[in-house]
């Protein structure tokens, strides 16, 4: 294989059940494997929604695309609420509790600043206030 060149993947889904979803995750897997992602696990701690972790080695730090600061920002609060997750459910319930309204409950999305309150949340916590 030449040294530039991405290695392709090529993806099987056992599950879900559902035929017109399962043909779907396939081809979105093989199109991610045609662009050099390998499928590195699958968590299912949602088991409704199972998702794909995927990798791909990078040969430079040139392919590590710039973010704006929007996209940033939404990174860090998507991986916030991602490590929340870990959390027993009724200690993420009261940290939710305290840095979201109710109606940011409601919604699908973390408020901008997400990130940055759940931060504080702890912060807080650590000193006892």
């Amino acid at each position: 294989m030449d040294q530039g060149e991405m290695p392709r993947w090529e993806y099987r889904v056992l599950s879900p059940t559902d035929h017109a979803l399962r043909t779907a995750t396939e081809e979105a897997l093989n199109e991610l494997g045609s662009e050099g992602w390998e499928l590195a696990g699958i968590d299912t701690s949602l088991a409704e929604h199972p998702r794909y972790v995927l990798k791909r080695q990078l040969v430079s730090l040139e392919q590590v695309p710039d973010l704006d600061a929007e996209q940033e920002r939404w990174l860090r609060n998507v991986s916030m609420a991602e490590a929340l997750l870990a959390l027993p459910a009724e200690r993420r319930d009261e940290l939710l509790g305290e840095v979201l309204t109710d109606e940011e409950r409601e919604t699908a999305s973390p408020p901008e600043d997400f990130h940055e309150r759940v931060l504080l949340y702890f912060a807080q916590k650590k000193e006892g206030t």
